[in-house]
């Protein structure tokens, strides 16, 4: 009997003591995972809390709700400090971020500073009227692309947002004019050399803005990083048309000759971040924007023009005279001053030429780039005195030299975008195809910095 018993006390002690050695063990188990939260490659999708759960599972560990709740409201709290951070840092920190992903792409030493197709070649300008447009309505193939790539991000949206707008939509609420989803055009192909056709089909702006600008959102997570390669495979140094939904802007250089022809000028604006959805704080080219119809309504394959497109941004940034999204039916250009633009543009007083394109390499946003020259008294009668100091988007950079020197002093990462300063290159390499004047003409290329400077003034 006391045998007995006492193999039974043995028995008890030892599970008192397998007991409280599992009690210990899964109270250090919890510490453990709750300071695992407080790293970032933990807290990333939930990763943390998966994590806490396969270890108490493992080990039969009772888990805790009020730990649990701790869990999901630091994940929560955590995505949104990040999320405000990047934010700011994509609108402070274009210059270096832009520096960055040059030097990823290899592109210091080359020609330009923009990503093209394998097969893109641009010789020499092209009129604006050789370039055939055609519009495809078929194409259905812009949604599914632009998911998978959207995919890619959706780890970084607070609130369980699929998409970087609808994130931006919750945790800044912006202002529904400036932030909308507005139908584009996707490029779908490009032939020719002296005179081109160019492939559309529908697209709209937000299926950029949940790419592109997403792409610069993941770099500024890692700001002081190398390039997120992780996210950079699926973006390639040569652009591929099929891969990939490109909705293109217009970057224009509008240049005024002097009447005795002798000098030429050219604008700039300098971009207020308040008023802007991206590219803040940065120099462009005046006019610039989406390549896009009139309207919401309008008939997209009658509105796919470049001059029209080049039209309506002039009238609005010079002008400050704002297309009413919202007006039922077709756009009229036949009142002031798209009338006296077009009968210019007809009398020779304006021309438009097409200079190239490419993609930025940050946000992969590509560009058509594009020169609009006006003789001093088209320039005056339809502009002139009107031109505002600021509009919309920023401040106005007035009546700029268009001398080599002048030019270099934009061709800058730290003051300019990527697009424009290959806009500045091409204009200023083309000025004698252009008839454009230069008061220090000369066979040297423009200098163009693409390094960063963190006290840049």
């Amino acid at each position: 009997m006391f045998t007995v018993n006492l193999i039974l006390l043995s028995n008890f002690s030892l599970k008192k003591k397998i007991k409280k050695r599992k009690q210990d063990f899964g109270e250090k188990c919890r510490i453990i995972c709750v300071r695992l939260l407080h790293f970032n490659h933990f807290v990333e999708n939930g990763r943390g809390i998966v994590l806490l759960k396969e270890i108490a599972i493992a080990f039969f560990i009772p888990i805790q709700l009020w730990l649990l709740a701790e869990c999901y409201q630091y994940l929560k709290e955590y995505k949104e400090r990040r999320f405000c951070t990047a934010r700011e840092i994509a609108r402070v920190s274009r210059p270096q971020l832009t520096d960055k992903i040059i030097r990823h792409y290899s592109l210091v030493q080359e020609d330009s500073i923009l990503l093209h197709p394998k097969d893109y070649c641009f010789l020499k300008p092209v009129p604006i009227d050789n370039v055939k447009l055609i519009f495809d309505s078929n194409d259905d193939s812009v949604k599914q692309i632009v998911r998978n790539f959207e995919k890619l991000f959706q780890k970084f949206w607070p609130h369980k947002c699929k998409i970087y707008s609808d994130a931006v939509y919750r945790m800044e609420d912006p202002d529904r004019t400036k932030f909308y989803i507005g139908r584009s055009y996707r490029l779908l192909d490009v032939q020719g050399t002296n005179s081109l056709e160019m492939k559309f089909s529908p697209a709209s702006y937000f299926q950029y803005f949940n790419v592109g600008e997403a792409l610069i959102f993941a770099e500024a997570i890692n700001l002081k990083s190398s390039s997120c390669a992780k996210y950079r495979k699926h973006f390639p140094k040569q652009l591929d048309l099929t891969k990939y939904v490109f909705t293109p802007g217009i970057q224009t250089i509008s240049i005024r000759l002097s009447k005795d022809r002798e000098h030429a000028h050219y604008y700039m604006l300098d971009r207020d971040p308040d008023k802007v959805a991206a590219g803040g704080k940065m120099l462009r080219l005046l006019p610039a924007g989406e390549f896009q119809p009139a309207k919401k309504h309008s008939n997209m394959a009658s509105d796919l023009c470049f001059w029209r497109n080049i039209m309506r941004e002039s009238v609005e940034e010079f002008l400050d005279i704002v297309v009413n999204q919202n007006e039922p039916g077709e756009f009229n250009y036949d009142i002031w001053p798209y009338r006296e633009l077009n009968k210019a543009k007809n009398d020779g007083k304006v021309v438009v030429w097409l200079l190239g394109y490419g993609a930025c390499p940050l946000n992969y946003k590509l560009d058509f780039l594009t020169a609009c020259i006006y003789e001093a008294e088209t320039f005056d009668e339809i502009f002139g005195g009107k031109v505002r100091k600021e509009n919309k988007e920023g401040q106005i950079v007035h009546s700029l030299p268009f001398t080599g020197e002048q030019i270099s002093r934009y061709t800058d990462i730290n003051l300019t975008t990527t697009t424009a300063i290959a806009c500045l290159q091409l204009a200023y390499k083309f000025r004698k195809e252009l008839g454009i004047p230069c008061a220090d003409d000369s066979d040297e290329t423009l200098d163009v910095n693409t390094s960063y400077r963190e006290y840049f003034i």
